[in-house]
């Protein structure tokens, strides 16, 4: 379970899928702003990427990067913090289950 995968065509856009009104990293920044929200050391950030969330279709060579509904602005730290804290990022898992009879 888990780990790399690549796709052997284009997943099909979800029906009646849109992109959500005021969503673009600059309408979010300006939203913040508008709060007078402290935003000099926010940056827009995915805040869920990982193997799983890339997706890759080697016929054309696009890369699609899903699930962005965490995605927002977040202080800087938090960008490096992900990668130490998230199960899929454990890359040695494999080792542990495929002793396993």
């Amino acid at each position: 379970m888990g780990g790399h995968f690549a796709l052997s065509a284009a997943p099909k856009p979800l029906p009646n899928s849109k992109p959500l009104p005021n969503s673009k990293p600059l309408q979010l920044l300006k939203n913040c702003t508008e709060m007078s929200m402290d935003v000099s050391r926010l940056v827009f950030y995915h805040c869920d990427l990982g193997p799983t969330n890339i997706l890759v279709d080697i016929s054309t060579g696009s890369l699609d990067i899903i699930d962005w509904e965490l995605a927002g602005y977040v202080p800087i730290e938090w960008v490096r913090t992900k990668f130490r804290i998230s199960a899929g990022m454990d890359f040695n898992y494999g080792n542990e289950y495929s002793k396993k009879d």
